[in-house]
């Protein structure tokens, strides 16, 4: 078993196994772990130097091999991450179902066409990983700790997530280690400023078109809309539709969301 699997079987172990994007990240430095301590890949400062390819038993580590960038400038360990990293997880889950690690929760009879949970078998691989991880392997706890499992990551990042009373660690394996921790804050800065703006986002058309920072209509709102609901004070989204179709059958302009009927509107002019 390789390292990304041992990661992975652990993950999925947990009662909330981290996010997908996370693991994606990490499974790529697992990956990139391996071919170094296989030879098959060495690091230049913080570039990845290929190395001698031999036949990886294992097939996403041998496709992994054959992702290094053969020349000059070669990719940083940062740059590897994000890209050999893009659906990574998917690659991954799908192999251990096609292995016989994972299974699919037979569901009831009443749905015999609706597929399962993928829970973890047991198997030979799954007591490796866990025999790996009961042994508190340095590389696999300092992964795992990176994505919250098994403990807190090291309060120095440049450890990547190496406990201070274990071995010594080889330099390029803690280079990776680091770049995965740096990688993964990166990931939640980003997924939170998504969810910030995501959130002033509906806050903004929530109340219709106002804008709560400042209490007053937003400028893109208040210059598409009628004229009669933004005197009004109107959330202009909503009352918009309204304002454009006329009249309502009582003969009263009401909206939603302004608590009380507007004037009458004017009569049709006469015709000729």
């Amino acid at each position: 078993m390789t390292t990304p699997r041992d990661l992975l079987i652990v993950a999925l172990g947990e009662a909330s196994p981290p996010e997908q994007g996370d693991l994606s990240l990490a499974l790529a430095g697992a990956e990139l772990i391996d071919l170094l301590r296989a030879q098959a890949a060495a690091l230049d400062g913080e570039r990845i130097v290929p190395g001698y390819r031999p036949s990886a038993a294992d097939r996403l580590l041998d496709e992994a091999a054959g992702a290094l960038v053969q020349q000059e400038p070669y990719e940083s360990v940062e740059d590897w991450l994000w890209r050999r990293g893009r659906g990574l997880y998917t690659a991954y889950l799908s192999a251990l179902e096609a292995g016989g690690e994972l299974t699919r929760e037979r569901r009831g009879h009443w749905r015999p066409f609706r597929a399962g949970e993928l829970v973890l078998a047991e198997s030979p691989a799954r007591r490796a990983a866990a025999d790996r991880w009961a042994a508190d392997e340095p590389v696999l706890a300092a992964l795992a700790a990176n994505l919250g499992i098994g403990g807190e990551p090291a309060e120095d990042p440049r450890a990547g997530g190496l406990k201070d009373d274990g071995p010594p660690a080889d330099e390029s394996v803690e280079t990776v280690l680091a770049a995965v921790h740096d990688a993964l804050s990166e990931l939640g800065y980003q997924r939170q400023r998504r969810a910030i703006d995501k959130a002033a986002f509906d806050n903004i058309w929530r109340g219709g078109g106002v804008d709560a920072r400042a209490g007053r209509l937003s400028p893109a709102c208040a210059r598409t809309a009628p004229a009669d609901c933004a005197s009004a004070g109107c959330p202009p989204r909503r009352c918009r539709r309204r304002c454009r179709s006329g009249c309502s059958r009582a003969g009263r302009l009401r909206t939603p969301r302004c608590g009380s009927a507007r004037p009458r509107c004017p009569a049709p002019a006469p015709g000729p």
